[in-house]
């Protein structure tokens, strides 16, 4: 019984830690796209405080702000569905996921983004167990390296309508851009008409006169986690736990479409470490067959750098965000597998309900024209430099941060959400075959938020959810 246990509860890990981990950077990307695009994100003054406070609503000071709010809309919802298939073969692992985020913001306008990613490389496990008077235990230790690669595509409309236009257009004309080439498979061969595809949907937003972005990006995830597991030989329960830790590294460029036409270049460097805690019981009432309760709590810290370039090649802004989020599940599941003295297999599959919160803490720079020079080298440093001048670049960023044309907000959510899991393993003395499947739905909505005030450096809250009504 311990074994398989075990092996249903790690593959649930895997699955449920690649969601988390996609939704996180969504979130981050999210906020770059929306918050990057606006061109005043360095208007914050002394009237900033009563000029969002009247785009909010609330006990507002008088006076007339001298331009527009640092921030044109503020997210009050966000809507995460994601898929993820994770396979392993022996020593072999891949994984692939499709995410897509809506996000409602508070002047009616919908930031919708999408995300395809996939990865494969080395995945290992290895265990042992045995008894103890009645009781069975068992223990096992794994990790890998995946090899990732990721594309997002981000699109910002004005309502319902105009999404639903801005889809029809982009499927009409990839569809058209395919039967030209004679199929999808025949144009796969035409690295021209490839790159024409994948630009589609700037070309579409460009069209209508929509703000969009597109990012391309490869990196690492590399993860350690350990499992264990106690349980009776009458097989009436079972005790099972697991602890994981997982790092990714992404670094891409970027291209974007802003209002009037204008497209803008950059780079794009995201790390996000996510670390997991399970723990679950479960009840066998025959040989084969098994019901299980289990709570789960995972952290998770984001860390995304945008920097985009002017025609000169020049750096004209950089927008780094710092994600800090913690989640905590209830979940059952229902198994069907086998255990002998020389392993366990078995299918089941399970259901976690989350809830928890996200704080997200975004400082965008915009750089002056005489300044852009002198950073250019440190800024590029951060992407393709050695140890050395990438902490250069870091503090190339946090000097600029400190000066009078950068921006830092605080956004703080409430999440909901659940995940579906299912999967199917062998384990015979060594981990044969692992497959996991995940989807998950999340809600999250804006508590409240806060900026740094230039002039003091002391935190100010400009918007409260509960007060305005939202």
């Amino acid at each position: 019984m311990l074994q398989r246990t075990k092996g249903f509860r790690r593959v649930a890990d895997r699955g449920a830690s690649a969601a988390e981990y996609g939704a996180v950077l969504l979130v981050a990307a999210v906020v770059v796209g929306v918050l990057a695009s606006s061109p005043v994100m360095g208007t914050v003054a002394s009237e900033t405080s009563d000029a969002l406070c009247r785009l909010f609503g609330g006990e507002c000071e008088s006076g007339t702000p001298s331009g527009p709010p640092a921030l044109s809309a503020c997210t009050v919802h966000q809507g995460i569905d994601q898929s993820t298939t994770g396979r392993k073969v022996i020593l072999f692992g891949d994984q692939e996921s499709h995410t897509a985020q809506v996000d409602n913001n508070a002047d009616g306008s919908i930031v919708v983004t999408t995300s395809d990613s996939s990865g494969s490389g080395i995945d290992i496990e290895a265990g042992l167990g045995g008894r103890i008077g009645g009781s069975g235990w068992g223990v096992s230790v794994g990790g890998g390296v995946l090899w990732t690669g990721e594309n997002q595509q981000q699109v910002t409309v004005q309502n319902e309508d105009e999404l639903e236009e801005y889809r029809g257009r982009l499927h009409s004309r990839a569809a058209d851009l395919i039967d030209d080439h004679g199929g999808l498979w025949e144009m796969m061969d035409d690295e021209d008409a490839m790159a024409e595809l994948g630009d589609l949907p700037l070309q579409v937003a460009d069209e209508m006169d929509l703000p969009a972005t597109i990012i391309n990006a490869d990196g690492t995830n590399a993860f350690v986690e350990v499992d264990g597991s106690v349980g009776s030989d009458a097989g009436d329960a079972g005790l099972s736990g697991s602890l994981r830790h997982e790092e990714s590294r992404l670094l891409g460029t970027s291209e974007a479409i802003e209002p009037g036409g204008d497209r803008v270049r950059g780079e794009y460097y995201a790390a996000t470490d996510t670390d997991t805690a399970r723990l679950g019981v479960e009840v066998r009432p025959s040989p084969v067959v098994g019901a299980g309760r289990e709570v789960s709590y995972e952290r998770v810290s984001g860390n995304v750098i945008h920097v985009e370039y002017d025609d000169n090649g020049d750096p004209k802004q950089v927008t780094a965000v710092n994600t800090s989020e913690w989640r905590l599940g209830v979940g059952g599941s229902l198994e069907l597998g086998f255990e002998s003295d020389r392993g366990s297999g078995g299918a089941g599959g399970g259901v976690l309900v989350e809830n928890g919160d996200v704080t997200v803490n975004t400082t965008t720079i915009e750089i002056p024209p005489d300044q852009r020079g002198e950073v250019a080298d440190d800024l590029r440093a951060i992407f393709d430099g050695g140890l050395d001048d990438r902490l250069q670049g870091r503090l190339t960023i946090a000097e600029l941060a400190d000066g009078p044309n950068a921006t830092t907000t605080r956004q703080h959510y409430n999440a909901t959400g659940q995940t579906a899991e299912g999967g199917a393993e062998l384990d015979l003395v060594i981990e044969w075959f692992d497959f996991g499947s995940t989807h998950s739905e999340r809600n999250m909505s804006l508590d409240e938020a806060h900026y740094r005030d230039p002039a003091t450096g002391e935190w100010r809250r400009w918007y409260s959810c509960e007060q305005s009504g939202d």
